[in-house]
């Protein structure tokens, strides 16, 4: 029960995050600005966040190298904080290579200092946020069609990462296997569920064989893990700007916009540890290769001008109507260095460590950990 409490906690802060971007920060506007100018927009105002649950998919696998002896066994949450690095904090829209062909819709973008630097869903929350104006070469003349701001960024000082829920059980010879099985998690307008699987083998005892107590335990780990989540955007869908020809029922809208979240991840490498008393100090050196992709699917209405003089709606607004517009993938691949330390009193372990690499994270971990059933022998 309190671990079901631990990933609703979770997963809630995960889903008010993406809530907060989506409905008050305006992130769904930028689907405004049509399909190929929204695909670049929203994978440079979400890639921070999608990389950070890229990056917190690989982490939570250990917090020491000693396996369980045989029958030991532990489940450890741990929470993911991605770091924010200056650079994940803006993006500048005039180099992401945004529509500049007169005779299609292009978007001119400008914040109050003439330029068109925009914030991430990591960057700051402004009161003034950049403007966005659609515009279309109509019977020679560029005429607005529509606008919009660019949304805020959430303001905050550490970014959200994914949480892991593991357990792991010895099966004797140095070797002990993880598990990671979420079952389907539901919000009023989240899912998200989480299946992977690790190994981790004991070296020291190969090393130092002989010795009842090695100076130092160090351990071979490997995990893959799976992530599939869905957003229902109902409460903050895109509608129509207007009744013009071409519009849907807002039901079509609403019922239909979501974001959809899928993930996988592999990691392997090696960790070392020494136990003194109830402190356990910890290092990896694992490599990394993880994606995540959001998919915006559903129907998204989009304003323009009736160019076709043949049409009966020549020179009005009309909608047309996208589906399934945007894509965002993140592929991290990278050597990733981890430091932290574990404190073990009776049952219950507390663990905190760093995590060195492409995106630098913080992890806070929490379990309960019973290290052996059985005498552990090799």
């Amino acid at each position: 029960m309190k671990t079901t409490k631990l990933i609703l906690l979770s997963f809630f802060l995960i889903s008010y995050s993406i809530h907060k971007t989506y409905a008050q920060g305006g992130a769904i506007e930028l689907m405004r600005a049509g399909q190929a100018d929204a695909n670049k927009l929203v994978s440079a105002y979400m890639k921070p966040l999608t990389d950070g649950f890229a990056a917190s998919m690989s982490n939570g696998w250990f917090n020491t190298a000693k396996p369980h002896g045989l029958g030991g066994f532990d489940i450890t949450g741990t929470f993911n904080f991605v770091g924010i690095e200056n650079g994940m904090k803006t993006f500048d829209a005039a180099t992401i290579g945004l529509n500049t062909d007169i005779n299609k819709p292009r978007l001119q973008i400008t914040n109050p200092n003439g330029t068109a630097i925009s914030q991430t869903v990591y960057g700051a929350n402004q009161k003034d946020p950049s403007k966005v104006s659609i515009v279309q070469n109509f019977m020679g003349y560029d005429t607005v069609v529509s606008s919009f701001s660019m949304p805020t960024g959430l303001g905050l000082k550490y970014g959200i990462g994914l949480i892991n829920v593991q357990a792991a059980i010895g099966l004797g010879m140095g070797t002990e296997v993880m598990i990671r099985v979420t079952p389907s998690i539901k919000t009023d307008n989240f899912t998200i569920n989480m299946f992977g699987f690790g190994l981790k083998h004991n070296l020291s005892h190969w090393i130092w064989k002989g010795n009842a107590k090695p100076p130092i335990d160090l351990s071979l780990v490997c995990g893959y893990n799976t992530l599939q989540g869905n957003y229902n955007l109902n409460g903050s869908y895109l509608a129509p700007e207007g009744a013009y020809p071409g519009a849907l029922s807002l039901s079509d809208y609403k019922n239909s916009q979501q974001m959809n979240f899928t993930g996988k991840g592999f990691m392997y490498g090696a960790v070392v540890s020494r136990k003194i008393s109830f402190l356990t100090l910890y290092a990896g050196a694992t490599y990394v290769a993880n994606s995540v992709e959001m998919k915006m699917t559903g129907k998204y209405p989009i304003t323009f001008f009736e160019t076709d003089q043949t049409s009966s709606n020549f020179g009005q607004k009309i909608i047309l109507n996208m589906e399934d517009p945007v894509t965002l993938k993140s592929e991290l691949n990278f050597m990733k260095l981890t430091g932290g330390i574990r404190l073990k009193l009776g049952i219950f372990t507390l663990s905190g460590e760093y995590n060195y690499g492409k995106v630098n994270t913080l992890s806070a971990g929490l379990g309960i950990n019973i290290q052996s059933l059985a005498p552990f022998k090799i």
